[in-house]
Formats: C-alpha cells, sequence, structure tokens
C-alpha cells in the first residue's frame, strides 16, 4: 500500500510540475511588429552635465504621465507653444490610450540637433523590448547639442513588465 501512495504521489507531483512555466519565461501571442509601434520624436533640449543617457520610462497611466511631465519641466524645454512640444503632445495620451497601450519614453541626447532618428527595428521575442532607433546622420550638421524625447506605443497585450533596452544603429 504503501508503495502504492508514493507511486501515486510521485505521479502527482511530476504532473504538476510538467505543467509549470519557469519564472522568467514570458510569452507573447505575437511578435511586435514596427507598425505595432509607433515612435513620436520631440526634441526637447536642456543638457545637463550629469545625466545619463538613454533614459527610459515606461509609463501606464496618464497620472504617470503627468508625474514625468512635472519632474521633467524644469530640466528639459518640455513647454513651448508649439503644437509638436511635450506638453501639446501629452493630449493625445489620454486614459483611452493607457486602456489599450503603454508608453516608453526614451530620452537620448546627441552632439548636433542635426541628426534625426527612426525606428529600426523591435525584438520581443527575449525577456525585454529591445527597440533598434537608426540614427541618421547628415554629412554636415550643426554643432549644437540636442536632447530629444522618442514616444513609442506598445500595445498593453505585448508588454508584461518587460525591460526595455536601446540599440543605435548607423
Amino acid at each position: 500500500m504503501k508503495k502504492i501512495i508514493t507511486l501515486a504521489s510521485l505521479i502527482l507531483i511530476f504532473s504538476l510540475l510538467a505543467g509549470c512555466v519557469p519564472f522568467l519565461t514570458k510569452s507573447y501571442s505575437e511578435s511586435l511588429k514596427i507598425e505595432d509601434v509607433p515612435m513620436e520624436i520631440i526634441r526637447t533640449n536642456g543638457y545637463h552635465g550629469d545625466a545619463s543617457y538613454p533614459y527610459i520610462q515606461v509609463i501606464k497611466t496618464e497620472d504617470e504621465l503627468l508625474e514625468y511631465y512635472q519632474e521633467k519641466k524644469e530640466e528639459y524645454n518640455m513647454e513651448s507653444d508649439d503644437e509638436s512640444s511635450f506638453k501639446s503632445r501629452m493630449k493625445y495620451y489620454s486614459e483611452s490610450f493607457f486602456e489599450n497601450n503603454v508608453l516608453a519614453i526614451i530620452l537620448i541626447e546627441e552632439p548636433s540637433g542635426s541628426i534625426r532618428h527612426e525606428l529600426g527595428s523591435v525584438d520581443n521575442s527575449g525577456n525585454s523590448i529591445i527597440f533598434t532607433i537608426k540614427r541618421i546622420i547628415p554629412e554636415m550638421g550643426t554643432t549644437d547639442m540636442a536632447q530629444w524625447h522618442l514616444l513609442i506605443s506598445i500595445p498593453a497585450a505585448s508588454y508584461n513588465d518587460d525591460d526595455i533596452d536601446v540599440i543605435f544603429s548607423e
């Protein structure tokens, strides 16, 4: 009888363990594609010698976005009258946006304001989401330092509190 109980216990334990998913494994229904993650680019100059770039933050609510804005507005030019300013663009990231999306904010610095950026690729096959940002460097550029906020919309269903990493290419 003891052998039968032991055997049944082992079968039960192995059955339960076979269905477990390793702790760090995350699954997605589909791989993210570039068209799934639109990127908006806003120039927000504000040189800070002690800042570390790229600075990455994921925003999940309208309140978090407002908190980010309040935190950065003294350091960066976030509120010009221009429609393309960070403050002006915030209205597009309302609670209805955050019902289905999260916003990855990537703050970068470039040695020239002439350098432009575009999203080269996105990879969420591992335990992080990796964005490749293509730097478009002109032959002749300006010598002004420039800080940019890259705002990337990620479908909430594809984001599982992943780390966000950035790779730059030319």
